[in-house]
C-alpha cells in the first residue's frame, strides 16, 4: 500500500491540513476570542500536568486529551498557536487515516484522496482546531478502533483481537462512550450470522466466541491501571471517569425541553438544568459537591428513572436519536448541522448498500454510527458530539458520490454517441 504515490499523498494531506487548520485556528481566535476558551476543563487539566506532570486529583476528565495538550505545552511551550499547530496534525493524520482506509477499501487513489480532502475542510472537523474540546483526537482513536475491528472481522487471529482490545482502551481513555463497542459489535455480527446476512453469514462459532471475549478482557486489563489509580485517589470504583449519571440526568431535561428541534436555546435549558441540579443539591445539604458526591447522588437517580420510568426513558432516546445530529445552541444552529447532516447521512447509506456484501469496514462503520448515536441518545445529545462519527461513514458517502457520477457521465457520453452523426 505505502508504493510512492502513496507517500506523496500523505505528505501533501498533511501540508494542506496544517496551511488549512493554522489559518482557520488564528482566524477564528481573532475572530471569536470569547469561544476560544476551555469550556470542560481539558486546558486546566493539561497545564496541571505540563507543570506538576499528573492530573491532580481528577476523576472527571478521561487522561488522554489533558495528556496530549500536557505534553505540547511542557515540550513547545503554552499558547493557543502551539496548541492549534497540533490539532492542525491531528486533522492532517486523521485526513490521512481515512485516505488509507478507502484506498485499502476501494483501491482507488482518487476517490481516497478526494475523502482525505474533504475531511480537511468538512466543517465539523475543522471547527474543533482552535477549540479545547476532545473530539479531534478522539476522531482519530475511533477511526483506528475501527480499521482494527475490521481486521478482526476479515481475519480474526488472535493479535488482530488483541489489537482490536488496545485500540478500544486507548479511545475509551480519550471518552469512555466506547467501553461497550466490542460487545455492541459482537451482538450486531452474532444477529447478522444468525439471519445469515453477507459477509458474516459464514462465520463459525469459535470466532464468535473470541469477538466476544478477546477484545473487551484485553480492553480491561490496558485500562486497569488508571480504574487502579482512579480507586486510590477517590475510592470509588471509577473505570476511566466519573459524571456519566449527571450527564444523564441533564439529558432528561434536554429532552424534556426539546422535541427534534430545540424550542428554547441551549443556554435557556442550561440555565434550567444548573437550577434544577442546585436544587437536588441542596435537598442533599450540600452546596459544592465533588464529582463523587455527584455520582452518589445522580446514580440512584439515573437507575430509578430506567427501571421505573421505561417508556419515559424510551421516549427520551427517540427524542435524542435526531438531536444528536441537529442539536445546536440554536434553532438556527440546528438547521445548519440538519443541512450537513442529512446528505451525508443519505449518501453514507447508499454507499453502504452498494458495498456492505463485501466490504467488512462498511458494515463495522455503520454498526458503529447505530452504537454512538443510541449511547448518546441514551445519555445527553448534541449534534457536537457526532463529529467522530463523520470521518469513517464519509468514505461511504464519497464513494457513493463518485459512483452516481460516473454513472450519470456514462449516460451521458453514450447520449452523445448516438446523436454524433456517422
Amino acid at each position: 500500500m505505502f508504493n510512492k504515490k502513496t507517500i506523496i499523498s500523505i505528505v501533501v494531506l498533511i501540508c494542506v491540513a496544517l496551511v488549512v487548520g493554522n489559518s482557520f485556528g488564528r482566524l477564528f481566535a481573532k475572530t471569536f476570542p470569547n469561544l476560544t476558551g476551555d469550556p470542560d476543563g481539558f486546558n486546566k487539566a493539561a497545564k496541571q500536568f505540563a507543570v506538576h506532570g499528573d492530573l491532580g486529583g481528577s476523576i472527571r476528565l478521561a487522561p488522554a486529551f489533558p495528556v496530549f495538550i500536557g505534553l505540547i505545552y511542557r515540550i513547545f511551550g503554552e499558547s493557543h498557536n502551539n496548541y492549534v499547530f497540533f490539532q492542525s496534525l491531528l486533522l492532517g493524520i486523521l485526513a490521512c487515516l481515512v485516505y488509507l482506509i478507502s484506498l485499502e477499501s476501494f483501491q482507488s487513489q482518487e476517490i481516497a484522496l478526494l475523502t482525505g480532502f474533504i475531511i480537511i475542510i468538512f466543517p465539523i472537523c475543522l471547527w474543533y482546531v482552535p477549540r479545547h474540546w476532545v473530539e479531534l483526537l478522539f476522531a482519530n482513536l475511533v477511526i483506528l478502533m475501527l480499521w482494527s475491528a475490521s481486521k478482526v472481522l476479515a481475519k480474526g487471529t488472535i493479535l488482530n483481537l488483541l489489537v482490536f482490545g488496545i485500540a478500544t482502551a486507548l479511545t475509551s481513555l480519550c471518552k469512555s462512550v466506547v467501553m461497550l463497542f466490542p460487545l455492541f459489535l459482537a451482538f450486531s455480527v452474532l444477529l447478522m450470522r444468525v439471519f445469515r446476512i453477507k459477509p458474516f453469514e459464514k462465520l463459525d462459532k469459535g470466532r464468535m466466541v473470541r469477538i466476544f471475549l478477546i477484545p473487551t478482557a484485553a480492553m480491561i486489563v490496558v485500562l486497569s491501571p488508571w480504574t487502579i489509580r482512579n480507586y486510590n485517589v477517590s475510592g470509588k470504583f471509577v473505570p476511566v471517569s466519573s459524571n456519566a449519571s449527571v450527564e444523564f440526568f441533564r439529558g432528561n431535561v434536554m429532552a424534556e425541553n426539546n422535541s427534534f428541534l430545540p424550542q428554547n436555546t441551549i443556554s435557556e435549558i442550561w440555565g434550567e438544568i444548573m437550577d434544577r441540579e442546585q436544587e437536588i443539591f441542596r435537598e442533599h445539604g450540600l452546596e459544592n459537591p465533588s464529582p463523587i458526591e455527584r455520582e452518589e447522588i445522580f446514580n440512584p437517580i439515573m437507575k430509578d428513572f430506567i427501571l421505573k420510568s421505561p417508556f419515559k426513558f424510551a421516549l427520551k432516546i427517540v427524542k435524542q436519536i435526531p438531536a444528536f445530529w441537529i442539536n445546536g445552541e440554536t434553532t438556527s444552529k440546528s438547521l445548519v448541522f440538519l443541512a450537513m447532516a442529512l446528505p451525508t447521512l443519505l449518501l453514507s447509506i447508499i454507499g453502504y448498500i452498494l458495498t456492505r456484501k463485501e466490504l467488512i469496514f462498511a458494515n463495522v462503520a455503520m454498526i458503529f454510527l447505530a452504537y454512538f448515536n443510541l449511547i448518546y441518545a441514551a445519555v445527553l445529545a448534541f449534534a457536537r458530539y457526532s463529529m467522530p462519527v463523520y470521518p469513517p461513514i464519509l468514505i461511504l458517502a464519497v464513494y457513493a458520490v463518485f459512483l452516481i457520477c460516473s454513472k450519470r457521465n456514462r449516460t451521458i457520453y453514450k447520449k452523445r454517441a448516438v446523436k454524433t452523426p456517422a
